[in-house]
């Protein structure tokens, strides 16, 4: 499937002698998500409706493991699904893309509340962490000395009033030469 690294490349080198890795984990994935859409699909056949409360009272109905928080913006405007990025069902942090479950109050926030900011800046946060944790376990010869350090000496300034941008900016002034 991949074609032949190139000589001297140590990363294509190393790509190609964990292909067969990435190959199975692509196959898990793709039986995963086959098996999840057919889920979907026998609870679409099933049509089992539930009760979505809204915050102002108003109820919505909806269909138990098919409709998404995503979804429901939607439905309520297109304005709010492009705006929505966290949506909080029953208290808890939720996911826009998962399957609501069985009867609920939902909350939807944007970027633009502290609830969205802050779940945003986390999940930024982590994914960035895990990145550039990972590339550092699988690569450390190719990423300097000091941002190695910096990822693992310099706890990451994740506190819920600061932004993305004010963190990535104290790492950068900091002397990390890689943020994620």
């Amino acid at each position: 499937m991949a074609s032949e690294p190139a000589k001297g490349d140590p990363f294509a080198a190393s790509v190609q002698e964990r292909m067969p890795y990435y190959l199975k984990r692509i196959q898990l994935f793709e039986q995963y998500a086959a098996n999840q859409r057919a889920r979907i699909e026998e609870a679409r056949q099933a049509n089992q409706e539930i009760t979505l409360t809204l915050p102002d009272g108003k109820q919505r109905k909806a269909i138990k493991n098919v409709t998404t928080p995503q979804e429901v913006a939607k439905e309520i405007s297109s304005g709010l699904a492009k705006k929505v990025v966290v949506a909080e069902v029953d208290g808890q942090p939720w996911d826009l893309a998962r399957p609501l479950e069985a009867d609920c109050a939902i909350k939807l926030y944007g970027f633009d509340d502290p609830e969205g900011k802050d779940v945003m800046s986390k999940t930024i946060i982590e994914r960035c962490l895990v990145l550039t944790a990972r590339a550092r376990l699988l690569y450390l010869k190719w990423y300097s000395l000091k941002a190695v350090l910096c990822i693992m000496h310099k706890p990451f300034p994740a506190a819920a009033s600061r932004t993305v941008l004010e963190c990535a900016s104290t790492l950068i002034r900091s002397g990390c030469s890689v943020v994620c």
